[in-house]
């Protein structure tokens, strides 16, 4: 029979070299045929597969020639069928028969003394007649089954992911098999008949970067994602330098830098969930630079059993701890997980060490010892083994033998199928050619009902070619014009699931957001300053589930709240299935929930907003405070979300920030066709949506800045609308929103100022009053408003000592909210028409020269025309001067031969050029013509002394 063995393994070989045959036995393969009186049969190989580093067992059926010597050409394949629940394998013990079945799985099967002789075999879609049962195959046929009941192990088409081996056999899967529906999952505790049965999850992964925790920082913006968080899982990576004393030895040098870190995930933890969710006893798991901390519901406490952390070292000669991973793993009632966390080989030329550091992590990385039983948790908590297994929604061992099956009987099973004088060489959840019994006192990664993967795979983006990937310039180019998809589409973790080199047992939700690597610390920007710098998605979360439903993944995103390191934090929200008694241990029900929100009530401090005297370009910001204010106790949380009312009624989403590509899209769209009051673009609410407190308030900011032209007094107003809850248990609370806008300066039109004459922009009881126009002599000089400022600047400039001026104000050692006080209360001077003071201490010279520069920036029409804005180079500036419209040439001539005097009397003025084209053309940087256009009417000015420059304007 070796031979045979090895002749067939041979033939499995051809399709996939992923199974092992461990018993294989002679057999007759029974079929029902129309029209005959007796089944058609056929001689057959019965054989057992064992999926490698998998848990799944596999039926192999092979066609047998009868003759003997005709055998080694005649043997081919013929069907697989996976051994799982949701697939039923009845064993005849009398007839030495297995039936199999999968269309009619559902059916009760009566009692054997029920039957008569001939009728003691079900119908089946497949038959198995006199099996050759002298190596013990039946009794290892019904084992094995019972086995995979116990483990849910089940199979149809949306989990090819889990069954990659068995699907490689496609052409040898019955049609009927398939195409098996989840709606027949009858074994799974999972199934959809109470959708009750969830819990939620918020997993989080972040490489820290060698970095301490910051007593600013917090987790809490993050949490927010999830409220209702029941599990919650972080893994950090890098929590210390790697050393290279640590990666050889970080059993003796692990430091405790990692404690620092698990200290502030844990007061995170509990003032986001107030104290709602506990790190588990043995929850947490470490080596040298990884960390992962598993949290779970306090009210699940009794539910939690065989917690068990444990860490694999994948680094420096294979044992090194700065590469690797650690892991938790734990029972929760009836339903097993997994949280793995993981460190990969970096580099981007090390992308098949990654994939062998996966390989190895699946394999070698067990939970437990020999002290470990399947109950020994459970009876520490008071629950049996009968208890444990009876809290799933529906019984696989009942459906499929009639009678409950305990742990102890399983035992009883593998007693009497364990042949005799074999060596028991079955351990920590794996299993051998050699072995006919399994232990359950350890476990791989995979023997769980959900895994989750997360953390640094150091995944980095393939360029065909080149070692060291993508081209730094190409990258630059991509990331400045956001074309992150084609980014995306070279990413190594997604080539490895292609190709089936990695991960390709797990599901990852679609990757919509920027890559997490390589940021420059503390800062919004990528660093890309050499090859070693490429933009990429390193930090991942991945899962993978037995059950069916299987996990669902909500949300997948980046944080940008947390900038120290050069990684950005990935979370990820999800939603397992689990049995009833878990929801029933949550809190309060749907119904209670309901009943709290509408108990529930909304304080806001103050419940109105206005905003008085605004004006363009100048910002304003009102704080809201929001107290959550409930008679209800169990339901202290509530998501909150602000929308914006349209005049028909509707709610529209209110971004936080419009200035992004979605927020436009939405917005300006709507406000072309009118459905949003023109207030909504100036608007701005942070953080527009999040989780709301009944132990202490929420502060709503709500800021506005006016980017419009405004030459007379109007009100604007708006309504927004605070949502607290979801779905029909919302409530909605209003928060009217009002702006009296004043004219202003800024943003007006040159023509509009020219028009008011010597007429101020704002004056008691002179708004109507008619223009009184200007001396021939003046009408080509620019408005008053911003010629007034420059005469004073260089009659102030005049009584100062030559170059002891100061041109621009210094950030670092200057106040910005002095500087804005200085600039409003300038324009405040000009549009009232007031003359300047002299000498006095509440304006400066280089306030009024930013509030010059300001006036040009934010002009409707910039004072270059389009070709110039373009980079269009001319020899001649003569030839654009002449095609500016009048005003326009003033301002541009003034403004510059203003500057010109100034570098006369007070020295060289650093990046005076470069700004002054900005200005004029609004643009940064301005292009190279418009620099030399600037740079020349520069120099020709320094020779004019009179100001206004009334021959240059003349001329």
């Amino acid at each position: 029979m070796n031979a045979v063995q090895q002749r067939l393994s041979r033939l499995i070989n051809g399709y996939s070299n992923t199974e092992e045959l461990t018993h294989v036995t002679a057999a007759e393969l029974h079929s029902e045929i129309a029209d005959e009186a007796e089944p058609y049969r056929k001689a057959v190989w019965l054989a057992i597969g064992r999926t490698k580093g998998q848990p799944h067992f596999v039926i192999f059926v092979f066609t047998r020639a009868r003759l003997r010597f005709l055998q080694p050409w005649l043997d081919s394949l013929y069907c697989v069928i996976p051994i799982v629940a949701n697939i039923r394998l009845e064993v005849n013990d009398w007839e030495k028969s297995v039936s199999i079945s999968w269309k009619h799985q559902r059916f009760a099967r009566p009692s054997r003394t029920e039957l008569p002789r001939q009728q003691q075999t079900p119908p089946a879609d497949l038959m198995l007649a006199e099996v050759d049962d002298s190596d013990g195959m039946l009794r290892e046929l019904e084992f094995l089954y019972k086995k995979a009941c116990v483990d849910r192990l089940v199979f149809h088409s949306e989990q090819k992911l889990n069954h990659n081996q068995v699907w490689a056999y496609r052409d040898f899967l019955p049609l009927d098999l398939a195409k098996l529906s989840p709606a027949l999952d009858s074994c799974s505790v999972k199934a959809n008949q109470n959708t009750a049965g969830n819990v939620k999850l918020l997993c989080m992964t972040w490489n820290v970067g060698a970095t301490s925790p910051l007593p600013e920082e917090s987790l809490e913006p993050l949490l927010d994602e999830e409220p209702a968080a029941d599990i919650c899982c972080i893994g950090l990576q890098e929590t210390c330098a790697l050393t290279a004393r640590r990666v050889a030895f970080e059993l003796a040098f692990d430091g405790t830098e990692w404690t620092s870190w698990r200290d502030w995930v844990v007061d995170a933890i509990s003032e986001a969930y107030e104290g709602e969710l506990e790190l588990m006893e043995n929850g947490v798991s470490h080596l040298v630079g990884m960390l992962v901390l598993v949290f779970v519901r306090k009210t699940f406490r009794h539910l939690v059993t065989e917690v068990c952390p444990t860490s694999l070292s994948c680094g420096f000669g294979g044992v090194g701890g700065n590469k690797g991973a650690v892991a938790v793993r734990f029972a929760l009632s009836s339903t097993s997980f997994c949280f793995v966390n993981a460190h990969l080989a970096a580099g981007q030329e090390h992308y098949i060490a990654r994939c062998q550091h996966y390989g190895t992590i699946m394999k070698n990385m067990q939970f437990g010892d020999d002290e470990l039983s399947e109950g020994q948790e459970a009876a520490d908590a008071g629950v049996s083994h009968q208890e444990m297994y009876s809290r799933s929604m529906t019984d696989p061992l009942k459906d499929s033998f009639g009678a409950r099956s305990s742990a102890s009987e399983l035992d009883m099973v593998r007693k009497k199928s364990t042949v005799p004088n074999r060596p028991e060489t079955f351990s920590n959840g794996d299993r051998t050619a050699q072995g006919s019994t399994v232990s359950r006192k350890s476990f791989s990664v995979s023997d769980h009902d959900h895994v989750i993967w997360l953390g640094d795979a150091n995944s980095r983006l393939h360029w065909h070619g080149k070692l060291g990937g993508m081209p730094i310039q190409t990258a630059k180019q991509k990331v400045q014009e956001h074309r992150f998809g084609e980014l995306l589409a070279l990413d190594q973790l997604n080539l490895m699931r292609r190709d089936g080199m990695a991960f390709q047992d797990f599901d990852e939700k679609s990757i919509k957001f920027v890559p997490s690597y390589k940021w420059l610390p503390d800062s919004n920007a990528y660093n890309m300053r050499s090859q070693k710098h490429v933009p990429a998605w390193t930090d991942r979360i991945l899962y993978r589930s037995k059950t069916s439903p299987a996990m669902t993944v909500h949300k997948y995103n980046i944080h940008l709240g947390l900038r120290q390191s050069d990684h950005r934090p990935v979370f990820a929200t999800l939603t397992a299935c689990c049995d009833q008694l878990v929801e029933s241990c949550r809190g309060p029900r749907r119904e209670e929930r309901s009943e709290a929100a509408k108990n529930s009530s909304l304080c806001m401090e103050p419940d109105e907003v206005s905003f008085k005297e605004t004006k363009p370009d100048f910002a304003m910001q009102r704080t809201v405070k929001l107290r959550l204010q409930s008679d209800c106790t169990s339901q202290r949380r509530w998501r909150y979300e602000v929308f914006l009312k349209t005049p028909s009624g509707k709610l529209s989403s209110f971004a936080t920030d419009l200035s992004t590509a979605a927020g436009n899209s939405v917005h300006d769209s709507a406000q072309e066709d009118g459905s949003l009051p023109l207030l909504a673009r100036w608007l701005r609410v942070n953080p527009s949506k999040g989780v709301l407190r009944a132990s202490r308030p929420t502060d709503l900011n709500i800021s506005l800045c006016v980017a419009e032209t405004v030459l007379q007094p109007d009100v604007h107003e708006l309504q927004l609308v605070v949502k607290l809850g979801d779905g029909e248990s919302s409530r909605h609370f209003p928060l009217p929103v009002q702006a009296v806008l004043e004219p202003s300066v800024m943003r007006a039109p040159l023509h509009a100022l020219a028009e008011l004459g010597r007429r101020p922009l704002l004056g008691s009881g002179e708004v109507e009053a008619p223009a009184m126009p200007l001396p021939a002599r003046l009408s080509k000089l620019p408005p008053k408003e911003a010629l007034s400022v420059m005469q004073w600047v260089l009659l102030q400039s005049r009584d100062m000592a030559p170059g002891s001026l100061e041109w621009w104000p210094d950030p670092l050692s200057e106040s910005l909210s002095r500087t804005r006080r200085e600039l409003r209360e300038l324009q405040r001077y000009v549009e009232h028409g007031w003359p300047l003071p002299k000498d006095g201490p509440q304006l400066d010279i280089r306030s009024a020269i930013l509030f010059l520069l300001k006036w040009l920036s934010v002009l409707p029409e910039p004072l270059l025309p389009g070709s110039m804005r373009g980079g269009r180079e001319l020899d001649d500036p003569n030839e654009i001067l002449s095609s500016m419209d009048e005003l326009s040439h003033a301002v541009l001539l003034t403004v510059v031969a203003f500057f010109a005097q100034l570098q006369d009397r007070h020295g060289q003025i650093h990046e005076l050029v470069a700004r002054l084209a900005g200005c004029f053309t609004q643009k940064v940087p301005a292009s190279q013509g418009v620099m030399d256009l600037i740079t020349q009417l520069v120099t020709h000015m320094h020779h004019e002394t009179s100001f206004p420059p009334h021959e240059v304007l003349a001329g």
